[in-house]
């Protein structure tokens, strides 16, 4: 698995050398994959199986991930009995304006906050990478619209061990008022020891066993865990899907340096059996101030891979990101 981890970290960085060469797959596999898409999804599959797919229904907000895979293991879940609002690797502010744009209201797949698709760009390759444009518009129900969003994801190809990145343009522009974005606060804050959740979460499977989260600094986990809330370059979470190995599969959330607030803390809730969620909480410590008509881009990495990736290998991909 380290030799597969060297070989793909050697395929991300040849990025940097020619856009040309970026994700290009051998010719054998080519043949494996083909796109799949309707009027409100657009996946990547192999062998008749998805093996990623964008969710975009306009009706519901918020597009999200579900189901990504790697090695034909489930590493997401959708909409689980316990917080229905939770939809594999996705994208959301808690509160704008102390309005709820997390929580969604019972039985309408919508928050109180609504954050509106409005127009959806795929741009789909020939060696299986893609280019997304999706545009949002973030307002009250029934009111004018506070905050315009570009959003830019860019999903490589496979390597030949089916690993992969999903990269995270998220560039917020405010209209005519100034906004604040908060999230439920922490114990620090005067919360609960479950507050500061917003923006890119993600939430296992329920096949997922054994979860290992580490992030840059060294720091590792595997006991049931709610907040954390320590800076890091990146977190990763490693788990057994499965007896054998090829069922040991990941994921890394990358935070880009040119963030607000990087290295950014991070939020955990993990309790063995029941539930496994980690984000980069940008809102953990304090809210965050836009001014009206000013611009913020958020920018994250994604990587979706089977096995083990040790430490020095990540801290490379997270330099590779940033440069």
């Amino acid at each position: 698995m380290r030799i597969r981890a060297i070989l793909y970290l050697f395929g991300l960085l040849s990025l940097c050398i020619s856009d040309t060469k970026a994700g290009i797959l051998d010719t054998s596999l080519k043949n494996e994959y083909s796109w799949r898409k309707s009027d409100s999804t657009f996946a990547l599959v192999k062998d008749g199986q998805i093996v990623w797919q964008l969710n975009f229904n306009k009706n519901q907000d918020k597009p999200y991930f579900h189901p990504l895979r790697v090695n034909g293991q489930d590493l997401t879940m959708e909409r689980p009995a316990d917080h229905g609002h939770h939809r594999g690797l996705w994208f959301a502010w808690r509160s704008i304006n102390k309005i709820n744009y997390w929580e969604e209201v019972h039985g309408r797949g919508v928050s109180e906050g609504r954050s509106k698709i409005i127009k959806v760009d795929i741009k789909p390759k020939k060696d299986f990478s893609v280019k997304i444009n999706i545009l949002l518009e973030y307002a009250p129900e029934g009111k004018k619209t506070i905050l315009k969003e570009n959003r830019v994801l860019l999903v490589s190809s496979p390597d030949q061990y089916g690993n992969y990145t999903i990269d995270w343009s998220l560039n917020f522009t405010s209209q005519d008022s100034p906004l604040l974005f908060d999230c439920a606060p922490t114990l620090k804050r005067g919360g609960s020891i479950s507050g500061g959740y917003a923006g890119l979460g993600y939430r296992g499977a329920s096949s997922i066993k054994d979860p290992v989260f580490r992030d840059s600094n060294g720091w590792a986990n595997k006991e049931n865990l709610t907040g954390y809330g320590e800076n890091a370059n990146w977190m990763d979470m490693t788990a057994n899907l499965g007896s054998e190995e090829r069922s040991k599969v990941g994921i890394t959330i990358f935070d880009h340096p040119a963030n607000p607030r990087h290295p950014s803390p991070w939020y955990i809730w993990y309790k063995a059996g029941q539930h496994v969620f980690f984000m980069p909480a940008i809102l953990y410590n304090e809210p965050l101030s836009l001014a009206a008509h000013k611009r913020m881009e958020l920018k994250y990495r994604t990587y979706i891979h089977s096995g083990d990736v040790e430490d020095r290998l990540l801290n490379q991909l997270f330099i590779q990101f940033k440069n």
